[in-house]
């Protein structure tokens, strides 16, 4: 079904009559958060501040599957350990996060981080 594959592509990158200004928008805003919280580790900003939901910098990227930020901050020292508001774990986080490709290597990353 190339058609439809074209079809589709050509709607999402179209910047007038399809959703390409909002997807460059969401790719942007994911380089922009990626890029932006590196340089506050680097800045030695405290990656174990939590929300008022307990969760950590590290646990926002495990919900959300980013895997090059959850490796990142694993190699920089964030706690594994932590526990949210919920008494949920970094781990207990990752399972519940919708499947995906992201979430399969986030989790291989958590679990050879243990090691």
């Amino acid at each position: 079904n190339e058609l439809a594959m074209d079809d589709f592509a050509n709607w999402l990158t179209d910047m007038n009559g399809g959703v390409g200004k909002f997807t460059a928008r969401v790719y942007v805003n994911n380089i922009w958060r990626f890029v932006f919280g590196k340089a506050l580790v680097e800045a030695g900003s405290n990656m174990e501040a939590a929300d008022n939901a307990g969760m950590t910098p590290l646990a926002h990227a495990v919900s959300l599957s980013r895997f090059q930020v959850v490796e990142y901050l694993v190699s920089k020292g964030a706690n594994m350990r932590t526990i949210d508001t919920q008494k949920r774990s970094i781990n207990d986080i990752a399972a519940l996060a919708p499947p995906s490709a992201d979430r399969e290597k986030v989790l291989q990353a958590l679990a050879a981080a243990r090691k």
